[in-house]
Order: structure tokens, then C-alpha cells, then sequence
């Protein structure tokens, strides 16, 4: 939970196999000689606001505290095939917290390539993550779920891409991406026979669902340098909390499954190398959502579509990352969807041959679309995250980071929906031995 992990959502232009040369890369022993590895890190932090409140809620507190997280990884290869899994288990443990101090979770993620041919070949990602903190797993519009539960959870994604080459400069890219979302939170733990009868508002009536996307995209090798791209994407989101997640002014209730939807994405693209050291990816087009079980009909709207991604080696010693995406993101409101547009950056440089430092930092914006007579159409909010952080290498097996997070919501236009303006600061320091 120390250190911010900026998601760049890249373009899969022209997705290949790797090369089964070593084992691979990150899940082997530091020096690859071996095909496991075994990690710990050990960390101590401050935390001004782990619970994510408003700074006037009487219930807001800061806390010290420390993590425990070791891992284990394996690694596999051949002359088609690349296999590697790693399971991280982290204890962050809360001083002030006022119950349940220790929050637990334990990731498994892995992956396959396997190369049937030259022209052919199929690669498989998964990352699964179970926890007692939803930060950790749950993201909406590209900001963590301003809320912490005691209750566990669990989260599931994972991703197939076959890859055939059609000739010289065609290639095609057909892949399947599942997403997972289970909270424990129901609607009979929050039932109260005088101010909430039904349990409206659970986190799994809110937030649990299954994500399914199916897409395609052609691809054509314009030059050495540049790729041309054009694709296609449905994708089908069904809630599975199946509970009530607000009373209509009618006094009805309405129903998880309410925001279930279709999406149609539809982009053309590509990506171009101008140089060794500066390229860039780009998706663009419009993505139409079709909310067909919301209350008193269909809700339909339209949303520009657009993925970008830039990255400029500006040293020996320096690389950056800047990136961009518009798109239909997921709410736990009773909107049907939001638009966000997240800018975000990411930059590093080798102040020594040992010391690396790194700033990284994001900007959201997101807007509620939702049928009329919920009163929440047009609400918006805006997040900021910011992150410093040097990593100073002792030796191949052992390093230290220092780091400070700064998060900010900004959410003074998004009253009606719920939502409250939150400022946080985390401040760590931690050492990791590997092997």
C-alpha cells in the first residue's frame, strides 16, 4: 500500500512471444540463474488519513504503523513457452486503527506465452487479489474507492491474446478480458429496521460484478517504424450483488442489476517509433454504453474513446512516461456510468549508479451520466495523486525505498451523489531483501 502504481493502459500494437532466452524476467532469482525467486520487504509508515474521510468528520484519524509483505515467484521456460507466476503476501498493520488493526492481502499473479509457430502465438494473464482492504483492489474511474471496510473482498482479472501474423505487414490480435469484483458486505449487514429495512447501499449491491470484453483489432505495418491499427471492442458488464442499491422517489427499490450495460468501442490507431529513445501509441474513436435495465428504460449515450501513450528515454539515466485515456469508467452511485479522463506521468532518473528517484503523478476527472430523476446526472469530482520515491540498491540482493504519497479528492460538485472531498499523506521507509 506504500507506493502509488500509475496503470498505463497501453495499445497492444503487434503483440509477439518472447523470446525463451533465460528465464523470465522478474519471477527468477535476481541474477537469473535460477528459476524462483523469494523477496521480503519490511517497512515502516505514517498515514494522515487511512480511512479516506473529510477532514471535519469527527471519526477522521492518522495512524504509524508497519507492513510485512514477502513474496515467492517461479519461473519456467522453453523454446515456445514462458511461464511465470508470483504469490505476495503484505500485513499492514495500524497503530490507531480502531479495530482489526492488521489489514491482510495476498496477491497471485501470473502468466503463459506460448509460441506455436513463427506467425502464431497466444499469451495469458491473470492477477487475483483477496484482501481486507478494498483500496487495495478496487479502482472506479481510475481512483481508489474513496471508502475502507473492515470485511474481506476479492478482486480477479485476467487477459488472452491470440496473435496470428497474416502475412509480412498484416497481423490480427484477438483477445478476451474478464474482470471480477466480489465485496462481503450484503445487504443484511447493514439492515436496521428503522432508518434502512432493506440494507440499501451494501458494497456488493454497489460494487460487485463480472466484466466480460471480447475484441479485435488488424493491424498493418506501414513502415519499420509505424504501425496502423483499427479495432473493435464489446464488452458486457453485469452486477451480481443482487440488492438494493437506492429507494426511488416512488419508494421502490432499485436493483444491482439495474446498471447492467453493453459497450461498443470502436478506435483506429497505432503506434510510431521516431527514434531508439521517444515513442508513441494511440487509440481513437467512440464508445457507445447501453444501460438497458435502468430504471424507466434504456439509458443510452455516446463517449469519445481515446488511449494514448508516449515514451521518451530523455538520458542514459532518465525515462518518462506521459499518457492519457477517455473513456465510460464504472460508479458504485446510481448513475449508470461515468466519463473520465485521466492525464498521468511518470518520470525516473539515476541520480548514482545506486540511487534511482522517481515522481509519479495522476490527474482524474470524472462526470456522472445517469437518467433523469436521480438528480445526479452531470455531478463530477476530481482526484489528484502525487508520488515521490528513491530506491537506493546496497547490493543485487537488498535495497531501501523512501517515499511520500499525496492524495486529493476534489468532490465539492458531486454532493448529491454522496460523495465528500478527502485529503491524504503517506509518508514511508522500507528495506527489501531478494534472491
Amino acid at each position: 500500500m506504500n507506493k502509488i502504481v500509475v496503470s498505463a493502459s497501453m495499445v497492444a500494437l503487434g503483440a509477439v512471444g518472447l523470446q525463451a532466452a533465460g528465464y523470465a524476467p522478474g519471477y527468477s532469482s535476481t541474477d537469473g540463474s535460477k528459476p524462483w525467486s523469494v523477496g521480503l520487504t519490511l517497512s515502516g509508515f505514517y498515514d494522515s488519513n487511512p480511512f479516506t474521510y473529510n477532514w471535519n468528520n469527527p471519526y477522521k484519524i492518522s495512524s504509524w504503523g508497519y507492513e510485512i509483505s514477502p513474496y515467492l515467484s517461479g519461473a519456467y521456460s522453453t523454446d515456445q513457452t514462458q511461464f511465470g507466476a508470483r504469490y505476495t503476501f503484505a500485513m499492514d498493520y495500524y497503530e490507531n486503527y480502531p479495530n482489526n488493526n492488521a489489514q491482510i492481502s495476498q496477491l497471485l499473479n501470473f502468466f503463459v506465452n506460448h509460441r506455436f509457430s513463427q506467425r502464431y502465438s497466444l499469451t495469458l494473464n491473470d492477477n487475483f487479489t483477496y484482501s481486507s482492504d478494498p483500496a487495495v483492489t478496487q479502482t472506479i474511474g481510475g481512483i481508489q474507492y474513496p471508502y475502507r471496510t473492515q470485511q474481506d473482498n476479492l478482486a480477479n482479472s485476467g487477459t488472452i491474446n491470440f496473435n496470428a501474423q497474416l502475412t509480412e505487414l498484416v497481423s490480427v490480435v484477438l483477445g478476451y478480458a474478464n474482470n471480477y469484483i466480489n465485496y462481503k458486505e450484503t445487504p443484511d449487514d447493514l439492515k436496521d429496521p428503522v432508518n434502512n429495512p432493506n440494507g440499501v447501499g451494501s458494497l456488493a449491491a454497489l460494487l460487485n460484478r463480472v466484466e466480460n470484453f471480447l475484441s479485435a483489432n488488424l493491424q498493418y505495418q506501414v513502415s519499420a517504424q509505424t504501425m496502423g491499427l483499427v479495432g473493435f471492442q464489446y464488452g458486457y458488464i453485469g452486477y451480481t450483488g443482487d440488492g438494493p442499491i437506492a429507494t426511488a422517489p416512488d419508494g421502490t427499490l432499485v436493483m444491482s442489476d439495474s446498471r447492467n450495460s453493453n459497450n461498443y468501442y470502436m478506435y483506429v490507431g497505432g503506434s510510431h517509433t521516431f527514434n531508439p529513445d521517444l515513442s508513441v501509441s494511440l487509440k481513437a474513436g467512440a464508445v457507445y454504453a447501453d444501460s438497458f435495465n435502468a430504471p424507466g428504460g434504456s439509458y443510452a449515450n455516446w463517449a469519445p474513446y481515446v488511449d494514448m501513450s508516449l515514451n521518451y528515454q530523455y538520458s542514459t539515466s532518465g525515462s518518462a512516461q506521459l499518457g492519457f485515456t477517455q473513456t465510460f469508467a464504472q460508479t458504485y452511485v446510481l448513475a449508470a456510468n461515468s466519463s473520465s479522463s485521466q492525464v498521468y506521468v511518470n518520470v525516473g532518473y539515476d541520480l548514482t549508479t545506486k540511487l534511482r528517484g522517481s515522481v509519479l503523478g495522476r490527474m482524474n476527472y470524472n462526470k456522472f451520466n445517469a437518467p433523469s430523476g436521480t438528480g445526479l446526472d452531470g455531478e463530477n469530482y476530481y482526484n489528484w495523486m502525487f508520488g515521490v520515491n528513491l530506491t537506493y540498491s546496497i547490493s543485487r540482493h537488498l535495497s531501501a525505498d523512501v517515499g511520500y504519497n499525496f492524495d486529493y479528492l476534489d468532490a465539492s460538485a458531486a454532493q448529491k451523489a454522496g460523495m465528500w472531498d478527502y485529503n491524504r499523506s503517506r509518508v514511508y521507509l522500507g528495506i527489501t531483501a531478494k534472491y
